[in-house]
């Protein structure tokens, strides 16, 4: 009864601060642009340029490091999906509010489940690789990739697809599997984290 009780307040809340941030922080620039931030072709020449450095540092080697970034996104996707979506069931909000006008929903709704975030799961993965990878190159830069990364989880409840708790619990699964795959190619691998210029 009590657990029952703790959920529901925090899917009422959860749905207070999706109408909050559909009220208060929707704009004609944001909804503009922020739909394109989950698209993965918006990203591609960024994808490139990545790559483009990763063969610049380490020429033929460079496979090893894309290799475990793509791992980690696959990972996080595998789990947030087939652990959790499949397994949660937890409707996305515009299926549950769809007739509310609280809710600006400004693409298809998409897939009927929503926790974890994929989107920002698979992100979150990426950027913390990404920053644990770049920690020897310039530390105050690699946090950009954590500002990407929250940018694109933010896009996702702006669009009206999921809750931010949706977003959140995406984030720490992401975080955590980025962390740990970081950890294993540092320790087989470790001369991908030294310094760099």
């Amino acid at each position: 009864m009590i657990l029952t009780t703790i959920f529901t307040n925090i899917d009422s809340f959860d749905a207070r601060l999706l109408f909050w941030i559909h009220e208060h922080l929707h704009s004609d620039t944001g909804n503009a642009i922020l739909p394109y931030f989950r698209k993965a072709k918006f990203w591609i020449p960024l994808y490139a340029v990545l790559l483009a450095f990763f063969i610049k540092w380490w020429k033929w080697k460079a496979w090893i490091p894309t290799l475990f970034l793509a791992a980690s996104i696959g990972l996080s996707d595998l789990i947030s999906v087939h652990l959790f979506k499949n397994n949660i069931l937890r409707l996305r909000p515009c299926h549950t509010y769809e007739s509310d006008p609280r809710l600006d929903l400004l693409i298809p709704c998409g897939g009927q489940y929503g926790f974890v975030s994929s989107h920002a799961s698979n992100h979150m993965a990426m950027a913390v690789f990404l920053m644990c990878l770049f920690a020897g190159t310039s530390p105050k830069l690699r946090w950009i990739w954590f500002f990407w990364a929250f940018m694109i989880g933010f896009s996702q409840v702006y669009v009206g697809v999921h809750y931010p708790l949706d977003v959140f619990c995406g984030f720490i699964l992401g975080g955590v599997i980025g962390f740990i795959m970081s950890r294993i190619n540092s320790r087989y691998f470790p001369e991908f984290f030294s310094f760099r210029t």
